[in-house]
């Protein structure tokens, strides 16, 4: 079998070069104006392409507001997700209120509501994001119930090790059996 090496090179060094390609986001100006231009508009592609752009734009005001705007009109899941994602990563307190309404939306999509875990677990310095995080741990939802659990484990133990270790035991008789063994998993490893 041959193999074309320098047409390998020439597509991942085309692809890298591209905008399609994550990583080149942060190293570049990003033009917010212009991406929340893209963001207001019809084309799903450049509107995903906009929320990733700017999503490395911490606490930048001006793209939460426009994600924020996004994640409560937008009525595709997969922009919804891609929006609630970059409010995480955005972050700021102003994040922290839409993460909450996305993950106690109980029509939204699963996966949507688990990336709001996850941003609101990325925001440490937030008491409420982290009392939003506490309340999921015990959601009637056991997906959210475990990732719950799991993010503050692993993003807030050794801190609020006095919140966290009663929430796992009392998650050793949850109803759902793969709750209880993440729970003792995660007790197990405890530092």
């Amino acid at each position: 079998m041959n193999i074309n090496v320098r047409g390998i090179i020439t597509a991942v060094l085309a692809i890298a070069a591209s905008d399609a390609f994550a990583p080149s986001v942060y190293a570049r100006k990003v033009d917010v104006s212009a991406e929340i231009k893209n963001l207001k508009g019809a084309d799903y592609r450049k509107k995903s392409v906009a929320i990733t752009n700017l999503s490395g734009e911490k606490k930048n005001p001006e793209a939460l507001n426009e994600i924020v705007n996004v994640i409560r009109t937008e009525k595709k899941s997969e922009i919804r997700s891609a929006a609630v994602i970059a409010a995480g990563n955005i972050g700021g307190t102003a994040a922290v209120g839409p993460l909450i309404e996305v993950l106690n939306n109980e029509s939204e999509d699963i996966s949507v509501r688990l990336d709001a875990v996850e941003g609101l677990s990325r925001m440490r310095d937030s008491a409420t994001a982290f009392d939003a995080l506490v309340r999921a741990a015990e959601n009637p939802n056991p997906v959210i119930r475990r990732v719950s659990a799991g993010l503050l484990w692993r993003n807030h133990y050794p801190m609020r090790k006095d919140v966290l270790e009663p929430i796992l035991k009392r998650m050793l008789d949850d109803t759902d059996e793969q709750a209880r063994e993440s729970a003792k998993q995660l007790l197990e490893r405890k530092p």
